[in-house]
């Protein structure tokens, strides 16, 4: 319980991150964020049950789940570390609101 409790926890201040990040797009960004949540419930379940069928048993999936666990942090982390040496200045160039229109 507790640590369901640590998990989603996390997930409000995610949010708040991700629409700091895509204020132009927020509907989006929050779907493709929780969509990313829910991918990755998905394959860390399909993960642990290859671990079981292969004959590593029940033991091996708290391994499995600390394997990805590093995974996703050495992720993160790279990202963070190629973020910091990007340019200030991400900002693109904007897009037009409407398609142009052919005149007559």
């Amino acid at each position: 319980m507790l640590f369901s409790l640590a998990t989603f926890a996390l997930i409000p201040g995610l949010q708040a991150k991700v629409l700091a990040e895509a204020a132009d797009a927020p509907t989006l960004s929050l779907t493709a964020n929780m969509s990313a949540f829910g991918l990755g419930a998905a394959l860390g379940s399909w993960i642990g049950g290859l671990l079981i069928d292969s004959g590593f048993g029940t033991r091996a999936v708290p391994l499995g789940a600390a394997a990805l666990t590093a995974a996703g942090a050495l992720l993160v982390l790279g990202l963070a570390r190629a973020a910091r040496r990007a340019p200030a200045d991400r900002t693109p160039d904007p897009l037009p609101l409407a398609v142009p229109t052919p005149e007559r």
